[in-house]
């Protein structure tokens, strides 16, 4: 086997099977057609035509030999031409975003500051003209404000986080029309797929995407601006009074009092500490689902509130409870 590859920029780095693997299980995932074993065993093809190249092989030469080989590769008789065709044109995609990056400097390793950036990114060619707003209306795309997104969402984050990056990666699967909530998922889907562990921190990037939509959906639904978060006890009387809690909640945590110190014990900030898999797992487990779509119960460690010390019996007392259309639940709210 190979023991390493040549770049397109001329550097030599050590031979990775598994990125090759990764690459062909993408495409077939775009396709719907093929599990990982059929990667595996597409790779095995792959590396077999490998060991005939002379010296170092070029990375183009290998993708070539992918081509080639999801062509003409059958698994029990079944053909991957189909995956063949999804991988060449993903091939041509990221050809176009390095042209562009190129034409914009962003493989400088020093780039300009955010907003000259800004300014920059105005001229990018790759963003569709309009999208599909929730209202199922079509307008034209407002690109400043995805980016302000992305850019919040990279805050902070050294190692390898890069905004114009995942832009980039993100808009070759734009396309006229796009609903503004696929755009979302796009994003969080592309920075989640980034994170590795030479590049660890597009994990908190693809939570913070997730955060923003579960935030922004809370008070489109709850009808309101600002603060998210809102009157704890409020909340807990609503969803009291419809079905979703229990009503021995209002109860059990001290009424009126004890809901308004548990509110208190509410920390925003600490939602940051989420990666993508644990904030991911939270809103889809524990979310209320149906009137206010993104409140949340905790899970027992990450979670926006701490029981006081002082309250020992609220550590005794756990309800579970079915309301209509939701699943089992724990009684600790903790957003």
């Amino acid at each position: 086997m190979k023991d390493s590859i040549i770049k397109r920029d001329g550097t030599v780095v050590p031979f990775d099977r598994t990125k090759i693997t990764r690459a062909i299980f993408k495409a077939m995932q775009s396709t719907g057609h093929g599990t990982w074993a059929d990667a595996e065993d597409v790779t095995d093809h792959v590396l077999l035509e490998l060991e005939r190249v002379e010296g170092t092989p070029h990375v183009e030469q290998i993708q070539d030999m992918v081509e080639k080989a999801l062509m003409t590769f059958s698994s029990n008789g079944e053909s991957f031409a189909d995956v063949a065709e999804a991988y060449i044109l993903y091939r041509k995609q990221r050809e176009i975003i390095r042209e562009e990056k190129k034409r914009i400097g962003v493989l400088q390793p020093k780039r300009v500051s955010v907003d000259s950036g800004n300014s920059v990114q105005v001229e990018l060619k790759l963003k569709p003209r309009t999208v599909t707003n929730r209202s199922g209306q079509k307008e034209p795309i407002d690109i400043t404000k995805i980016r302000e997104v992305i850019e919040k969402a990279c805050e902070g984050l050294s190692g390898g986080v890069d905004p114009i990056e995942l832009e980039l990666d993100s808009q070759i699967h734009f396309f006229d029309g796009i609903s503004t909530k696929a755009i979302q998922e796009t994003l969080i889907r592309v920075a989640n797929e980034k994170a590795s562990v030479e590049r660890p921190n597009w994990t908190f990037v693809a939570a913070r995407l997730l955060l923003h939509d579960l935030y922004k959906e809370a008070r489109r639904n709850r009808h309101m601006d600002g603060n998210v978060y809102g009157h704890f006890p409020e909340l807990v009387r609503y969803l009291t009074s419809i079905g979703r809690y229990d009503p021995r909640v209002l109860e059990e945590y001290g009424g009126e009092e004890g809901l308004r110190v548990l509110g208190s014990y509410i920390k925003p900030e600490r939602d940051l500490l989420f990666n993508y898999p644990g904030l991911k797992h939270l809103s889809d487990r524990y979310a209320i689902r149906g009137v206010w779509t993104t409140r949340f119960w905790s899970s027992r460690r990450r979670s926006s509130w701490a029981y006081p010390p002082t309250w020992p019996w609220l550590k005794r007392k756990r309800i579970g409870y079915h309301g209509p259309g939701s699943s089992t639940t724990s009684s600790r709210p903790s957003l």
